[in-house]
């Protein structure tokens, strides 16, 4: 049981974060505070603990969004990447250090928390095949035609994917194509 005279462990578990409260306590004579406005949300998250996967909120308590509509308005920051959404990337053991754009897959957990993620390589060489995806220039922010080479899914570091995305996810009819080539390139019988 614990006694009167202190905080228990379990408040302290719903307080703010040790690098909010040492933000607190420096915060006289720094005209910067660590934390990013949302605009539209009206609510004011720790940067740091965003970038580490934790909601550390200010003012009030609010989930973080949970689809990417949501995501993509405007409203909110993500400080990794978005599945459905395209990123430039430099793919290791290429010949030469080429940029090209790949479509994350992973889900966001795993985006958030880990570091690398899933991603499916595009080229605009528009070849034929079961397991290619095409689309169209300006689907997701891409700049011309191109296929998703779903054989070719792999992960890569976060640190080798641009900052932010090409563009807006793709629609869900794309994104179920792009689970079929999946599922094709590794041999799953599908309709």
């Amino acid at each position: 049981m614990p006694s009167g005279d202190g905080p228990t462990n379990a408040s302290r578990a719903r307080g703010p974060c040790s690098s909010v409260r040492n933000a607190r306590q420096r915060r006289a004579g720094r005209s910067s505070l660590p934390y990013q406005r949302l605009s539209g949300a009206g609510l004011r998250w720790h940067v740091d603990c965003v970038r580490r996967g934790q909601f550390c909120v200010k003012k009030r308590s609010q989930a973080p969004p949970t689809d990417l509509e949501e995501w993509t308005r405007g409203r909110w920051s993500a400080c990794w990447p978005l599945r459905g959404c395209l990123y430039w990337v430099v793919i290791p053991g290429e010949p030469g250090p080429k940029r090209r754009p790949a479509l994350v897959v992973s889900v966001a957990a795993r985006n958030r928390l880990a570091d690398d993620v899933l991603v499916i390589p595009a080229s605009t060489t528009l070849r034929v095949a079961p397991t290619h995806v095409r689309l169209r220039k300006g689907t997701g922010g891409i700049r011309g035609d191109s296929v998703l080479k779903c054989e070719q899914i792999t992960t890569l570091p976060k640190s080798l994917l641009s900052e932010s995305a090409l563009g807006g996810p793709l629609s869900p009819v794309l994104l179920e194509d792009v689970q079929r080539g999946v599922l094709r390139a590794i041999g799953v019988a599908i309709d």
